[in-house]
């Protein structure tokens, strides 16, 4: 049911407004629920979380290393639910907050034309975190898998990859958009937002005898290469 009714000047025009508002059942599109950008990895001792103070528009994604050894890439969405609470506990009037959000899914669509034909058009991935109201969340998301990385090396439908050898690159844009439910039982949808991530074949790893750490080994900010340490001698 649509939200953010404008408010007109008299009681009697406020009222209609309201009427209207609450029989036009549908999906919100109102900015409501706003993904305002994206945050790269951040490595923690006991595993990674992300970045509040560095903004991300874009990443790189080793499709060869995830396609022989697996890994995702993903990144964290920041989406705020700026619907403040509808709740009141006043006594003439206690009602609880339907302002709240059930983010059920995020879309991701893939720019599939040109070199990046042959992969698919979309994909949703499920989710069930709640938001409250005048509140933000950080949510990770993984647009790329390895079963998706080995089609991103081998081409399909007679289309050959953009990068079939070692070293390549080749740009691809990402459209993402997220969909829940508000606590009065109506759809919501947020903005879309691209994101482009450079798609690469074996250009991200550790120099020879060092180690890697960290979480996703198949993009730059998802983990870190130690130095082995010197033998001791005996």
């Amino acid at each position: 049911m649509r939200k953010n009714l404008i408010r007109i000047g008299t009681a009697l025009a406020g009222f209609i407004a309201a009427t209207l508002g609450l029989a036009a059942c549908g999906v919100d599109s109102s900015p409501s629920m706003t993904i305002e950008g994206f945050h790269s990895i951040k490595l923690e001792a006991d595993g990674c979380t992300f970045n509040t103070d560095i903004m991300s528009t874009g990443g790189t994604f080793d499709a060869g290393a995830s396609a022989q050894g697996g890994g995702e890439f993903f990144t964290w969405m920041r989406i705020h639910n700026s619907m403040q609470s509808t709740a009141s506990d006043e006594e003439w009037e206690e009602r609880q907050d339907t302002n709240w959000i059930q983010l059920t899914e995020v879309r991701i669509r893939y720019q599939n034309k040109g070199a990046w034909s042959f992969l698919p058009a979309k994909r949703t991935i499920p989710t069930g975190i709640v938001i409250d109201s005048s509140a933000e969340l950080y949510k990770s998301v993984a647009p790329f898998d390895q079963a998706m990385a080995q089609l991103m090396i081998d081409g399909a439908n007679g289309v050959a990859s953009p990068i079939p050898n070692p070293g390549d690159c080749a740009d691809l844009i990402v459209t993402m958009q997220a969909a829940g439910v508000m606590g009065d039982g109506s759809d919501i949808e947020s903005n879309e937002i691209d994101y482009t991530v450079s798609i690469c074949n074996q250009v991200v790893g550790c120099p020879a005898g060092w180690i890697p750490t960290g979480c996703s080994f198949v993009q730059p900010d998802g983990f870190t290469c130690e130095e082995p340490e010197a033998p001791t001698g005996g």
